[in-house]
């Protein structure tokens, strides 16, 4: 996964052939997924306090914003690194 510093000009001009992740440089664990209809998804990726590696996902862009993206993405992981397995399934649980 290639990580490169987002910035709005160069997401808004992303295309691919084959879906894609981009991972932020300035923020670790933020990715952006792209998929050749041109859909662009955040996500972070982290790993939980029992080792479970995770991939949550946070919106759609542009509905949210790269800077969104990076706030969400921090507090994300903060609720990923406090959770004893895998964060989906305990909100599922929970639910």
């Amino acid at each position: 996964m290639a990580k490169i510093e987002l910035t709005d000009h160069y997401i808004k001009r992303l295309s691919v052939d084959v879906r894609t992740d981009i991972a932020d440089a300035r923020e670790p664990g933020l990715t952006l997924r792209i998929t050749p209809s041109g859909s662009k998804s955040w996500a972070v990726r982290c790993r939980s306090a029992d080792g479970t590696s995770q991939r949550v996902t946070l919106g759609q862009y542009p509905d949210i914003s790269l800077k969104d993206a990076r706030s969400r993405a921090a507090l994300a992981k903060a609720d990923i690194r406090a959770t004893e397995g895998n964060l989906n399934q305990v909100r599922r649980e929970a639910a």
